[in-house]
């Protein structure tokens, strides 16, 4: 994925000071400004310029060091998500108080000066820091997630999702044979990926096989099914995988979750409910109406041909949806629109409007105003302008 891959060499040599940025999308979803690597950069030339770093650093200081440093840019070049740096965000702290001690200075200077830089990094933070925005349900003692009751609870069947939360705090509330599975991410496996026989396995087992789609509901309300746009929605999806709908109606079941953060005060939380829907094999080709045209495809191949790297070839869902064509592509966070009115833009997934890139003509003949470099939506170093 290259969510968090920098999009230069120098903004992979310059990581130390762009984690410092207060933007979002740096290492993490959200804004979390660490200027400690920064500080320790800061702190070794001083104190390596003037010899002290020299004489007081040991040979197993320096290799800590040495072994911060390449743990750093393999994580950085590899994929620069904040999850899978643990090790280093852990190693930062106390590497940088040890290299505060080759200052110069008194004792005491040194201990007030650090003893600042940790205040300053703890208000960085905590202007930036939202309690509760991923909230989901607050936490308390017994069962963390509680769902109205349902014989659907109660004997085994495989149950799936297509949201980017899988959901599995469901899971312990239904029969303990059940199987889940999260197919939201899994739209381009292919015979030859590691996951694909067990997922083919999971799909052909004899057990019920049932959708799980989260609806968010007002207090009060009461919707009976979904609507006939969102079952077409479903179909498109469960059609990679040879299944549809069935006839039978929908179950739904609420739940004690939220479908926003309690710190929204713009409106109550509205809850979390669950349509559950029986599924039936499907093994016929996509209808012609949900199924786009050679024009359609030609242009969506022609901005994947300009900018592969964002727009990998054959990794792109294809949909309809809501007067456009749009594909998405899960390893890159981008989603390419063809519209009705024969404009194709894209869409970067913290991005809150997509950016026209030319007319479905101009795009097929290759003129696109698309910047392959640093595509909207994405991080940009502060020195960079549009």
């Amino acid at each position: 994925m290259l969510r968090f891959k920098p999009d230069s060499w120098v903004d992979g040599l310059l990581r130390p000071l762009l984690l410092a940025d207060p933007s979002k999308g740096i290492y993490f979803e959200d804004s979390a400004p660490d200027a400690r690597f920064l500080a320790l950069v800061v702190v070794l030339l001083v104190a390596f310029t003037i010899g002290r770093g020299r004489a007081l650093a040991s040979p197993r200081q320096r290799q800590a060091l040495w072994m911060l440093a390449v743990v750093f840019y393999v994580w950085t070049l590899s994929i620069g998500n904040g999850r899978y740096f643990i090790v280093g965000l852990l190693m930062v702290g106390p590497l940088l108080v040890m290299a505060w001690q080759w200052l110069p200075g008194s004792r005491t200077l040194r201990g007030l000066l650090l003893l600042g830089f940790v205040g300053l990094q703890w208000q960085t933070v905590q202007s930036m820091y939202r309690p509760g925005s991923w909230l989901l349900a607050g936490w308390r003692s017994g069962p963390s997630v509680v769902l109205e009751d349902t014989p659907l609870q109660r004997a085994p069947a495989v149950f799936l999702t297509l949201s980017s939360n899988g959901y599995g705090a469901l899971v312990p509330r239904f029969h303990a044979q059940s199987r889940w599975v999260n197919l939201g991410h899994q739209m381009v496996i292919g015979p030859g990926q590691p996951e694909y026989k067990d997922v083919r396995a999971l799909l052909t087992a004899p057990l019920p096989k049932y959708l799980v789609a989260p609806a968010d509901l007002p207090k009060g309300s009461q919707v009976a099914q979904p609507s006939e746009g969102l079952r077409q929605r479903l179909n498109q999806d469960l059609h990679h995988h040879q299944l549809a709908l069935a006839d039978e109606l929908c179950s739904m079941v609420r739940s004690n979750l939220l479908s926003k953060s309690l710190t929204d005060s713009d409106r109550a939380p509205s809850a979390r409910a669950f349509w559950i829907c029986p599924l039936r094999a499907e093994s016929s080709p996509v209808p012609p109406t949900t199924k786009p045209d050679e024009a359609t495809l030609a242009a969506f191949s022609s901005v994947e041909a300009y900018c592969p790297r964002f727009f990998p070839s054959g990794q792109g869902i294809t949909r309809r949806d809501e007067g456009q064509w749009l594909r998405y592509y899960p390893s890159t966070d981008f989603h390419a629109y063809l519209d009705d009115t024969g404009y194709v833009s894209y869409k970067y997934f913290l991005s809150y409007s997509a950016v026209t890139i030319g007319t479905a003509e101009d795009v097929r003949a290759g003129r696109l105003q698309l910047d392959c470099a640093r595509p909207r939506g994405r991080y940009r170093p502060p020195w960079v302008t549009d």
